[in-house]
């Protein structure tokens, strides 16, 4: 995860998504398969490289870095609420520290 802050983000935190492929989200459709997100929370934002696939009325979006082949890298569920596209952290809490 790349970020432009080194605050610690929380599993219990909403984010806004606010570009999925470097363009403004439309629909969940936009975050299946490969691809990056934008997310904004209270600590600024956050660059994802990832992976999403539909989970009915959400996304699940599993998270990678590059050149790593680690598993327990977080899971973000991806919604659509009040008209806004949103995403929050698998339950488990992590720093944010490159």
């Amino acid at each position: 995860m790349s970020h432009t802050n080194k605050e610690p983000v929380k599993a219990t935190e909403v984010f806004a998504v606010t570009a999925v492929a470097g363009h403004e989200p439309a629909a969940l459709d936009d975050f299946v398969g490969a691809t990056t997100l934008t997310v904004r929370g209270a600590h600024g934002e956050h660059q994802l490289i990832g992976a999403g696939a539909r989970d009915g009325d959400a996304v699940q979006f599993r998270e990678r870095q590059l050149a790593s082949a680690a598993d327990d890298m977080p899971i973000w569920k991806i919604v659509v609420s009040e008209d806004a596209l949103s995403a929050r952290p698998s339950s488990r809490d992590w720093t944010t520290d490159p």
